[in-house]
């Protein structure tokens, strides 16, 4: 079983920001981000050669195929076809989006003796889904338990970098009615009431819209973390 350590749980939220820069074209200092995902998707490609029996390498030793029969089927492929069903893409749209020929795709998808995409383009082919590239990593020697963690969600370990939602909601609104001060170091004034009631309206605003597209993720089914055991809250 494969789960997420915790320095990975930690950056999953830097990286996927960066990720989504990367995407859209915006420069950015990522070298160091590239390279951890770089590093995150060769480990994941390596975990599944070490799961198949045998291996076709060519002159120069390097893994190009998997044999046919190998104990674990060809483990991308498998995924490749499950996100493809997730996402309500095809293959054409795949290869459109990823910029992988649709021929390369097919041989990466093929039941015998399938093709090994390397790093650079198994890079590029979970760039086009949308989702973290980390939902298609996890649990690299068991596929079964991938396929139901992309749907329903897949085991993160619990980190104080993380707050309960419904908590900070509750906390911050439970702050309405008070009232508050602004100022410097040597005054301070008390905020008008019509200035908190806008603060307080925007602020029960912003968390309709949240919750709203929270619902939305849920009905969509986007794949999403959950913990491995109930926790307590992280402090406020």
């Amino acid at each position: 079983m494969y789960i997420l350590d915790e320095n990975s749980a930690k950056n999953l939220t830097r990286v996927n920001t960066a990720t989504k820069a990367i995407r859209a074209g915006k420069k950015t200092k990522t070298k160091k981000i590239k390279n951890e995902r770089n590093a995150a998707i060769k480990a994941f490609r390596d975990r599944c050669i070490e799961y198949a029996d045998g291996l076709v390498k060519d002159e120069n030793g390097n893994i190009i195929k998997y044999k046919t029969g190998t104990k674990c089927g060809n483990i991308v492929g498998d995924r490749i076809r499950v996100m493809l069903n997730e996402a309500g893409m095809n293959i054409t749209e795949l290869a459109k989006k990823s910029g992988v020929g649709r021929s390369s795709l097919q041989r990466f998808l093929a039941d015998e003796d399938p093709d090994v995409p390397t790093v650079s383009t198994l890079n590029k082919i979970i760039d086009a889904f949308p989702y973290p590239y980390e939902d298609f990593l996890f649990s690299a020697d068991d596929f079964e338990e991938w396929k139901h963690g992309l749907v329903y969600g897949y085991a993160i370990p619990w980190s104080e970098d993380f707050l309960d939602y419904e908590q900070f909601m509750a906390t911050v609104v439970s702050c309405f009615g008070q009232s508050f001060i602004y100022g410097d170091g040597m005054k301070k004034y008390r905020m008008p009431d019509h200035i908190v009631d806008f603060l307080c309206k925007h602020i029960t605003l912003a968390f309709d819209a949240t919750n709203a597209l929270l619902e939305y993720e849920k009905m969509m089914d986007s794949p999403k973390a959950y913990y491995r055991h109930p926790v307590e809250a992280a402090e406020l």
